[in-house]
This record gives C-alpha cells, structure tokens and sequence, in this order.
C-alpha cells in the first residue's frame, strides 16, 4: 500500500476494511485524534463482540465438532490444535483494525517489517514444535505468531496514535480481551 492507499491487498481485504480505512484517513486529515482512535477502539470492539461467540463455540465443542465432521480418530488427536486455533483466528481478527490505523497513518512499512521478524521466528520454532508435537505444535506456532503480531501491532498503532494500547485495543473491553493474550 504505497502512498499510505488503503487497498491493503491480501492484509486488508478492501471489501471488509476500505470504509473503515478511508474514515480513518479523512479523520487523520483533519487531525481529529480522539474520533481516530475512538473509530479504531469501535472496530475493535464490533470485532470482539461479532468473533467471540462463534470462537468460543468452536473452542468449547471442539472435539465434538471433530468427531462428527472427521470421525473420532481424528477428533481425539487433533481437539487441542482445533482449539488454539480458534484462539489464533480471534487474535488474528483483531489485528486487521490495527492494519487499518497503521495504512491510515501512513506507516504499511510497521507490518511489513513485524512480518519479517515473525518470519526469522516463526519458521524455526514451526519445525521444531511441529516435530515434538505433530499438528498440535503446528497450531501452537501459528498461534503464537499471529498473537505476537497483534501485539506488535496494537503497541505500532498506540505509538502512531498517539494512543494508549488500552484505547486503541477496545477499552476495557479491549483490555479484558488482551489480558487472555
């Protein structure tokens, strides 16, 4: 997204975070700094709000939910890996806002660089969990890459923000998220 365009490509789906992306800008502009983080605390907020029960849902039924789409072979070994990817899939979720603030704010190089620091990361500690744990070790990888890069994130858009974490993240619905985290 050169030139701080909003049109995040495979990051940020246009469909999904173009009207957010482009409100941000036109509060960026006007250098409206409480509406710019109210807007992204709400985004957070919708997310949270729309994600956690069908995640929820998945984590509790998880093996149940296995056992009658794959049968209870599968179920019995592959629960725990459902089960923390359904944490990733939250995780990852609330990261997309705060790639909207990062393109609103001009700074798609933030990502970017987080991106190659979870990539020198991400793929040793893939190989290794993935050999001691099997498919459980694949999601506890995946998982903790994408924790890491909501966090890297959410502390990249507090900074630009001029922000709290706390703001950008929700408020205390936020904060209550980000503490599982």
């Amino acid at each position: 997204a050169s030139g701080g365009g909003c049109a995040g490509g495979g990051l940020v789906p246009g469909r999904r975070f173009g009207t957010l992306c482009a409100a941000h800008k036109s509060l960026e502009a006007r250098a409206e700094r409480v509406q710019f983080t109210e807007l992204a605390a709400s985004a957070e907020r919708i997310l949270i709000a729309v994600m956690s029960i069908p995640l929820a849902l998945v984590f509790v039924f998880a093996p149940e939910l296995l056992r009658v789409w794959l049968g209870g072979q599968y179920a019995a070994n592959s629960a725990t890996a459902l089960r923390l990817l359904a944490v990733g899939v939250f995780a990852n979720a609330l990261a997309q806002p705060l790639l909207v603030v990062l393109y609103a704010k001009n700074r798609p190089d933030r990502p970017a660089k987080f991106h190659i620091i979870e990539l020198a990361i991400h793929v040793p500690v893939t190989i290794i969990l993935i050999r001691a744990y099997g498919i459980t070790g694949a999601a506890i990888a995946w998982t903790s890459r994408v924790v890491l890069d909501m966090s890297l994130l959410s502390w990249a858009s507090a900074r630009s923000s001029n922000a709290s974490t706390l703001q950008i993240m929700g408020g205390r619905l936020g904060q209550a998220v980000s503490s599982v985290f």
